[in-house]
């Protein structure tokens, strides 16, 4: 049985080689024997053979034949399985996570290649995710670069978002995030009653949006923030976890992330903020790696159909900055929006689009 890699060396001794990789991947996908995918579909177990050959399994009843790589995040690419395990570990063991420029430098592979892994990733976090529960601060934060004009709420150089923190003894336990065009009461509604418990005891402050939380079920406890000592006495959760997403943001991502696309990085920074305490932290990569191994693959198109739906909606409900223009990317076949020829400058979109 390998084990999880805790650093560098350690993934170097555990799976140095493709055979390793393929080891543990048959492990965790088939652990007492393949079983074909389409038979178990129809509630028919069966069992199959290897074709060495060819690289493939083959099911002894209906003769499908399938490689160890369907069905996950790694189906059809051409790189090698260590090459995958190796951008998993990477993600995972940076505190602050990694950009797909930095994995293009490791990996050696191309920009377009990395980012289309990490998206990919990205997609699996925020499935089969329990509710929060018990005591839950919660609260609106802003997210973005410098500009001019209105500061905090109502600033056209930030992204609203929507936080809830849960409390465990002293200390915090998962987090949710939404990003929000505006945090009106209904958006705040349906934020509360898809990610935290009826019956839970909510800690807002007393903005007038979040008015009587009792109306849908939750014990409301809501008090006047008035300095920033309130701020941290009532809500010093949120407090913590909204500088540490924003610390994420700001420094490994520069503030270069589009606001139709930053819910995504938001859901790796919740995969990595519930596994914070050192416990947890060394099954950050055995977590991540059963989710790309026993999740539904999704395509580059898919991810690109959403990027273009999320833009075009986002553009719909904001307005543009006065006295500038925005870089938009035009709506385009997917193959152009997921590699175009000409990648936007970073330091271009840092201080209006973050």
């Amino acid at each position: 049985m390998l084990k999880m890699p805790k650093n560098r060396s350690t993934f170097e001794k555990e799976f140095n080689t493709e055979a390793k990789c393929r080891k543990y991947l048959l492990k965790e996908r088939w652990p007492n024997g393949f079983v074909c995918p389409r038979c178990i579909a129809k509630n028919v177990y069966s069992k199959g053979y290897l074709l060495k050959s060819r690289d493939k399994w083959e099911c002894a009843a209906c003769k499908y034949q399938c490689s160890i790589r369907a069905g996950t995040s790694m189906e059809g690419s051409k790189y090698p399985l260590r090459m995958w395990f190796e951008a998993m570990f990477y993600m995972m063991v940076e505190k602050v996570g990694c950009t797909a420029a930095d994995l293009q430098r490791k990996l050696g592979v191309k920009y377009e290649t990395a980012w289309s892994w990490f998206t990919k990733i990205r997609k699996y976090f925020p499935l089969n995710r329990p509710k929060l529960s018990g005591t839950v601060e919660f609260d609106e934060i802003s997210i973005g670069g410098k500009g001019k004009g209105v500061r905090g709420r109502g600033s056209t150089w930030k992204s609203n978002v929507l936080m809830a923190v849960e409390r465990r003894g002293r200390g915090s336990g998962e987090v949710r995030m939404e990003v929000v065009a505006n945090a009106n009461k209904k958006a705040i509604k349906k934020f509360l009653l898809e990610n935290i418990e009826v019956g839970t005891t909510v800690c807002t402050d007393a903005a007038k949006e979040f008015g009587d939380l009792t109306e849908l079920g939750y014990s409301h406890d809501k008090r006047v923030m008035k300095t920033k000592e309130d701020l941290e006495s009532h809500l010093p959760l949120i407090y913590r976890a909204s500088r540490n997403v924003k610390r994420v943001v700001m420094s490994t991502h520069m503030g270069a992330i589009a606001p139709w696309r930053l819910l995504t990085y938001l859901h790796e920074f919740e995969f990595r903020f519930a596994r914070k305490k050192e416990a947890r932290r060394e099954s950050l990569f055995e977590d991540l790696l059963r989710l790309c191994i026993t999740q539904k693959p999704f395509t580059l198109k898919q991810i690109a159909k959403e990027g273009n739906d999320a833009e075009v909606a986002y553009s719909k409900i904001t307005q543009e900055p006065k006295g500038r223009k925005r870089a938009r990317q035009p709506i385009v076949p997917w193959q152009k929006v997921i590699f175009p020829l000409a990648w936007p400058n970073p330091r271009r979109w840092m201080n209006w689009e973050a």
